[in-house]
């Protein structure tokens, strides 16, 4: 409260967090204000905008995750969800204090030749173009995330959680899909609506 109280505006980057900094510091609402992060849309381009640029393997349904690999990130639900679908093959990238727990997991659901675990990636600009699908089922803790509006500005179909931060910037059925958080049974759902129907049936500002 005392560090909040020094600034004259505090910035946050989502409106889930500016509330949550206004009731935990007292602070009138014309002192906290949020700003979502940008993306560098010259950089994060749709695969189809390149002169020469990969194409998703046809036999198969590449979701990809963009985060590091946190509890609250959701990449135990994305494991789970994955489980009886065996078209998907799921590609994590980033590191972090989950890396052992969730390779384990992987091993143990039998699905370890199709979870891919990539470690901390520089140029994901390519990882993007080689999916189909971008997913952060994060359950907590989130702004406007990064990855996600890279996702996007990739004009890749995406499947975040019902949460703030998340869902200031998906319209579900609009721009991208919502799910419940902690929910693996709901993304799965979500991936299938993916599969099974034509992408260019959601909207994605054309």
């Amino acid at each position: 409260k005392w560090l909040y109280r020094k600034p004259d505006v505090v910035v946050t980057t989502s409106e889930q967090i500016r509330a949550h900094v206004i009731d935990i510091s007292g602070l009138p609402q014309n002192r906290v204000v949020s700003i979502p992060t940008g993306v560098d849309t010259s950089k994060f381009v749709p695969r189809n905008s390149l002169t020469q640029g990969s194409t998703p393997a046809c036999n198969s349904f590449v979701v990809v995750m963009v985060a590091t690999l946190r509890s609250w990130k959701g990449h135990q639900y994305a494991i789970e969800a994955i489980v009886d679908l065996p078209e998907v093959r799921l590609v994590i990238a980033g590191d972090g204090p989950q890396d052992a727990i969730l390779k384990q997991m992987a091993i143990d659901k039998g699905i370890e030749n199709r979870v891919e675990f990539l470690g901390h990636v520089n140029d994901v600009v390519s990882i993007y173009h080689l999916a189909n699908c971008f997913l952060q089922p994060s359950t907590a803790n989130e702004g406007v995330s990064q990855s996600m509006l890279q996702a996007m500005a990739c004009e890749l179909p995406v499947i975040v959680s019902d949460i703030g931060g998340l869902n200031e910037v998906v319209i579900n059925g609009v721009n991208g899909l919502l799910v419940n958080r902690e929910d693996s049974e709901s993304i799965s759902h979500a991936l299938k609506t993916y599969i099974t129907s034509p992408v260019t049936c959601l909207d994605y500002g054309k």
